[in-house]
């Protein structure tokens, strides 16, 4: 299994906040809406979309702000 990390891209003159979702098999970066309950869920789920992976996922972090995703125990990942 891998975890996915998400990490929060400031705006810059050319683009709007984002957020980066990276795992070994991929990675996908995805507006941030700040309107959403969770940017960093969603940045996560658009990964596991586009990995086709389905399974619950949990959240935590690291001490350097870096969200991070791992899949409930028990849980598979699918990779076609």
């Amino acid at each position: 299994m891998q975890a996915i990390t998400c990490k929060y891209l400031p705006a810059t003159n050319c683009k709007g906040s984002r957020i980066k979702a990276t795992c070994e098999a991929g990675s996908v970066t995805v507006g941030y809406h700040s309107g959403s309950d969770d940017p960093y869920r969603d940045a996560a789920e658009e990964l596991c979309k586009k990995l086709d992976w389905n399974g619950a996922l949990i959240r935590g972090s690291l001490p350097n702000g870096v969200v991070v995703w791992i899949f409930e125990h028990g849980e598979r990942m699918t990779v076609c």
